[in-house]
């Protein structure tokens, strides 16, 4: 049996015990709430499927023109890091008229807006400056192997 064989049937069996215990845990929950659940699930795949998953098509389409083909690669691991990030982000992001507990402490009086710019930043700077620094690697090896002209 081979490594990939063996990795394969190991992952399969792990994720078959997790959905099992997920739908063992589901089990207990009130009617109320797996009916939310439910309305949420379909209202999330409708969402996808109807707006979210033509806006990016079209969107990628756009882009694909102006984006030379080395650097599209990237540009699609930046943008698919940049939308989790964004996803994440909104429910802490968007302001809400919810009940603050005594005493104010909650997870939601910290500076998030700066740590999503910070996040955002650094994934352009993770895509943009390797092939950058390969570039001037690159020149400066071109440059060093001139002959030099005798004087």
């Amino acid at each position: 049996m081979t490594v990939t064989r063996v990795l394969r049937t190991a992952l399969i069996g792990i994720g078959l015990a997790l959905a099992l215990y997920g739908a063992r845990l589901v089990t207990g929950l009130p009617r109320s709430d797996l009916m939310s659940a439910g309305v949420w699930a379909v209202g999330g795949l409708i969402l996808h499927d109807g707006v979210f998953a033509p806006v990016c098509l079209a969107l990628g389409h756009g882009v694909r023109r102006f984006v030379p083909a080395r650097w599209w690669p990237r540009v699609l691991v930046a943008a698919m890091l940049g939308v989790t990030v964004i996803a994440l982000a909104v429910p802490v992001l968007v302001p809400r008229h919810g009940v603050v507990p005594p005493g104010g402490a909650t997870i939601l009086n910290r500076p998030y807006g700066p740590a999503v710019a910070a996040a955002l930043g650094a994934i352009v700077l993770a895509v943009a400056v390797p092939p950058l620094i390969r570039h001037m690697i690159r020149r400066r090896r071109r440059h060093s192997r001139r002959p030099t002209l005798p004087s």
